[in-house]
């Protein structure tokens, strides 16, 4: 599902609209039907059935790639940056 996301954010709302679903038990029995024409239409095989993920390594440190590291101020001036629309500072 997280693939088609960019795509399905606009395509699914349009196709809800066409269809007149405005509830959410409506919206959840439609959707089954349109993920299998979607998934149709946009889908492609992998260029390589190969598996290309690796084991995990001594020296990969988790911690360190998926830490949330906040901005800090430097010499007096905030830096801010854009998390989900929002401005953190």
């Amino acid at each position: 599902m997280e693939r088609c996301f960019g795509t399905l954010q606009d395509r699914l709302v349009k196709e809800l609209r066409l269809e007149g679903i405005d509830a959410p038990e409506a919206g959840n029995a439609f959707l089954p039907g349109f993920l299998a024409k979607h998934i149709a239409r946009f889908a492609k095989a992998p260029l390589s059935d190969r598996d290309a993920h690796r084991a995990l390594m001594a020296r990969d440190d988790l911690d360190e790639v998926f830490a949330w590291k906040p901005v800090t101020p430097s010499e007096g001036i905030w830096t801010s940056i854009t998390v989900g629309g929002h401005i953190r500072a």
